[in-house]
C-alpha cells in the first residue's frame, strides 16, 4: 500500500493558492488571513524588538511579499497557507529591521558643544571633495571586477534588502551554506575596494 506524501489542502489554503494564481480575491484572503497576520506580525515584533512603526511596514511588505510574482509561491501540497505566510512576515521583518539599521546608521547625529547649535557644529565638519561621476563608475567597476555573473547577482539581491533565507530557499541550499556565499563576496569586495583606495 503506498501512502502519500502530500497533505490534505484545505479551504483556507485554497484561498491564498488562488489568490496568487490570480483566480482569488483580496477580501477573501483578508477575511480568512488578516487577523492571523496581525497577530503574527505582533508576536514578531516582540520578539524582534521591533518599533509599532517598523511592525506596520512590515505587514505592509508581508502583503507585498504574497502578492509579489518574483518570490517564492505557496505550494498547497507542500506546506499549510500559515507556514508560508510565517515564512513571509519573518522574511519582511528581516527586511524592514535591516532597511531601518541601515537609515540609523546614514543618519548624522552631531551632539551641541558648549552651547553651540547642531546645525553650525554640523556646518563646520570638513567634508572631504566627492569624487567625480567618472572616479566612481571607475571604484565600482574595479571592485565589482573580481566577481563572476552568478556572485554579482546574488550580491546585488543582498543589497536590495533579500534575506538570506529567502536566497537560500529560492536556490535550494541551506541558510548557514548561503550565508558562508555572502560573506565569502562581501569579503572579496572589501579586499577589492582597500586595494583600489590605496593604490
Amino acid at each position: 500500500m503506498v501512502h502519500s506524501l502530500m497533505r490534505v489542502v484545505s479551504e483556507d489554503d485554497q484561498v491564498l493558492h488562488q489568490l496568487q494564481c490570480g483566480s482569488g480575491r483580496w477580501s477573501s484572503f483578508e477575511k480568512v488571513f488578516g487577523g492571523y497576520l496581525v497577530a503574527l506580525s505582533r508576536t514578531f515584533s516582540v520578539k524582534r524588538r521591533a518599533s509599532e512603526a517598523d511592525r506596520e511596514d512590515a505587514l505592509q511588505e508581508t502583503y507585498a511579499y504574497v502578492l509579489d510574482e518574483r518570490r517564492p509561491r505557496y505550494a498547497p501540497g507542500r506546506a499549510s497557507a500559515k507556514t508560508y505566510l510565517q515564512y513571509a512576515v519573518q522574511t519582511a521583518f528581516n527586511v524592514v529591521l535591516n532597511r531601518s539599521r541601515r537609515r540609523e546608521s546614514l543618519e548624522l547625529d552631531v551632539p551641541a558643544e558648549d552651547g553651540v547649535p547642531e546645525a553650525v557644529v554640523a556646518d563646520a565638519l570638513v567634508v572631504a571633495p566627492a569624487p567625480s561621476e567618472h572616479e566612481e563608475r571607475q571604484f565600482v567597476d574595479y571592485v565589482f571586477k573580481g566577481l563572476d555573473h552568478t556572485d554579482r547577482q546574488l550580491f546585488e539581491e543582498v543589497a536590495n534588502d533579500r534575506s538570506i533565507q529567502d536566497l537560500s530557499f529560492e536556490r535550494g541550499v541551506s541558510r548557514p551554506t548561503m550565508s558562508r556565499t555572502v560573506g565569502r563576496i562581501r569579503e572579496r569586495l572589501q579586499v577589492r575596494a582597500l586595494n583600489a583606495l590605496s593604490a
